[in-house]
């Protein structure tokens, strides 16, 4: 092959982390070449045809839209209809501080997996440790009891404000899906601190709808104040919103 042949070759990246994450080999490389094309974009978004995208990865076009779909229903990109006649124009909501946090909470869940496999195994009655297996199973339950009478009180309230987390985020990933609030929303990075913070926001304005109409307010009052967020599609997080002086 010669010097010629070789400039023309295409690299086309695969992570296998991205393969995991998105259940499909082909929708992680296209994952990749999104990213590839997203960090060399001209304007707040990219265009690019599903014939374009196809031969740049060597498959079909059907191929290409299945894994296209793939993404878009696990919200790793969201696709916009514009201009006449019209274009579709993508925005990858995916980056590689999402893929590091999601492996680490992959490998977080993993070895508490572990953790609780290995407690069991110890546990487990074996013919000659018949006592010991009997009076650590009994202090083990003692201490348990105790713990558990003790932290009633602070179990329940963490459940609850594990439901309304849980509640409230399914309800803020659909107004990102449906993009219908005047400025650009993006997926924030999870921290036990933000968790903490709109749980207590949540109590303090009695409800996840009064804070949902809460924040909707103010994104209409700083997509007034600020135009050009509006008009160059700047990303605004969850964080942005509820730091912002209320209204």
């Amino acid at each position: 092959m010669d010097t010629a042949d070789q400039n023309k070759l295409r690299v086309v990246p695969y992570m296998p982390e991205l393969k995991k994450l998105t259940g499909s080999v082909i929708s992680a490389i296209l994952l990749a070449q999104l990213w590839y094309w997203w960090e060399r974009r001209s304007g707040p978004l990219l265009y690019k045809t599903d014939n374009e995208l196809a031969t740049e990865l060597g498959i079909g076009v059907k191929a290409m839209r299945n894994a296209k779909k793939l993404l878009i229903d696990k919200h790793f990109v969201t696709t916009r209809n514009q201009g006449i006649p019209q274009r579709t124009y993508y925005k990858v909501m995916f980056f590689q501080h999402n893929l590091e946090m999601k492996l680490a909470e992959r490998d977080k869940f993993k070895c508490s997996e572990e953790q609780d496999d290995s407690s069991q195994k110890t546990n487990m009655y074996t013919p000659n440790g018949e006592t010991n297996s009997y009076n650590t199973h009994k202090n083990t339950q003692k201490m348990t009891t105790e713990k558990n009478s003790k932290s009633a009180f602070s179990t329940h309230a963490r459940t609850n404000g594990n439901s309304l987390l849980s509640a409230f985020l399914s309800r803020w990933q659909t107004i990102i899906d449906q993009q219908d609030w005047p400025l650009h929303l993006a997926w924030h990075q999870l921290s036990p601190e933000l968790d903490e913070q709109i749980i207590s926001t949540i109590d303090e304005y009695g409800g996840i709808d009064a804070l949902m109409c809460e924040l909707e307010a103010r994104c209409n009052r700083i997509a007034s104040d600020d135009p050009w967020r509006e008009f160059i599609e700047h990303p605004v997080n969850l964080p942005f919103l509820l730091n912002a002086e209320p209204i």
